[in-house]
């Protein structure tokens, strides 16, 4: 922690020449700090958890809006591997859209896109943001601390087929079912009480017996129960 508080990161540089530099894939190599939520939003239950992260920040391509391709009017997609202790899984989440600089050159990411697993999400609006500034950035590893200042995230910089495989390899990771998070979903239904085991009817079995067969509902003394309704208003 010492070690990342002391690094440098050369906050008067050109915005322009910082954007450049963050494009690119990068894997997600630490995190400190107590939360684990990720950035896709799909990790909020407390059975689930992040078990790793990339993130790649592309240059936007401005005759994108003529391809008819939707997928490149993205140019920041964040994926984590979620895993799922109610269900002993782990799946691949998803977020995209775009990311900003501000002019004290803190970073502002922005989605619109959300998959999760085999879910498409509706256009997330308003977008869901994250927001850090750099601490450190040099060719192969980056630093960031969160807006709030609580937590840093250390990438390694990686090849786009890197990253790639890198979330391949966390979706085969083994994730033990938690027995308390299963119980959540459990929904204990009360015994159904058998009319002919009611210990206060004391009518004779057979008589339970015909009466349950011709649909007479009758109370626990034996008596019919009246569902007439009340008798018609005399004139």
């Amino acid at each position: 922690m010492e070690k990342l508080t002391s690094m440098t990161f050369d906050s008067s540089q050109d915005a322009a020449n910082f954007k450049s530099d963050l494009v690119g894939s990068w894997k997600l190599l630490l995190e400190t700090g107590d939360s684990n939520a990720g950035v896709t939003g799909c990790a909020g239950p407390w059975y689930s958890s992040v078990l790793g992260q990339t993130q790649t920040f592309l240059k936007p391509d401005p005759m994108a809006i003529f391809s008819g391709n939707k997928d490149a009017l993205y140019f920041m997609e964040t994926v984590e591997v979620i895993a799922n202790a109610k269900e002993g899984s782990a799946t691949a989440a998803s977020v995209k859209g775009g990311f900003i600089i501000s002019p004290d050159l803190s970073v502002i990411e922005s989605y619109t896109r959300r998959e999760h697993g085999s879910h498409l999400f509706p256009e997330l609006l308003p977008a869901a943001t994250n927001e850090w500034s750099c601490t450190y950035l040099s060719s192969t590893m980056r630093v960031s601390l969160s807006s709030e200042g609580s937590s840093y995230r250390v990438y390694e910089r990686v090849e786009y087929s890197e990253a790639e495989e890198a979330v391949k390899e966390l979706l085969q990771t083994s994730v033990e079912v938690d027995p308390e998070a299963v119980a959540e979903d459990v929904v204990e239904e009360a015994e159904e009480v058998n009319p002919e085991d009611d210990p206060n009817d004391d009518r004779p079995m057979w008589q339970k017996r015909i009466d349950k067969a011709d649909g007479v509902k009758r109370t626990a003394a034996g008596t019919p129960i009246n569902n007439w309704g009340p008798p018609p208003t005399t004139r």
